[in-house]
């Protein structure tokens, strides 16, 4: 089992930029903060990329494109899947593009 993502949590492209993390509807929650499913990761914004060599074909990971694993099964809010610590995800960057939880913030709430 691991953690659950929060709006607390470090999420992160390979190049340091982070996700700005809010729950829609946060019916629940980890010490006063949502709970993310995927549908609000989609909607997170990146800020800090340093992937920004534009003369190199270069684009800066400003938003999360898709979902690729970290959904619960067992957990879920409002019939959708909260998402894990393990989460791995892709932004619109290039040529790296890759997304993961640094870490969670958090403690208290474990799934699977």
């Amino acid at each position: 089992m691991t953690f659950v993502v929060t709006e607390a949590s470090d999420v992160e492209c390979a190049h340091h930029g982070v996700a700005a993390l809010t729950a829609q509807q946060p019916k629940l929650t980890v010490s006063g903060k949502g709970v993310i499913v995927k549908d609000d990761l989609l909607l997170a914004l990146l800020t800090g990329c340093t992937q920004t060599n534009t003369n190199a074909s270069e684009v800066p990971c400003a938003k999360v494109d898709s979902l690729t694993s970290g959904e619960a099964t067992k957990l879920t809010v409002r019939g959708h899947g909260v998402l894990l610590d393990s989460l791995a995800a892709a932004t619109i960057g290039k040529p790296v593009n890759s997304l993961t939880c640094k870490d969670p913030k958090q403690a208290r709430l474990k799934a699977e």
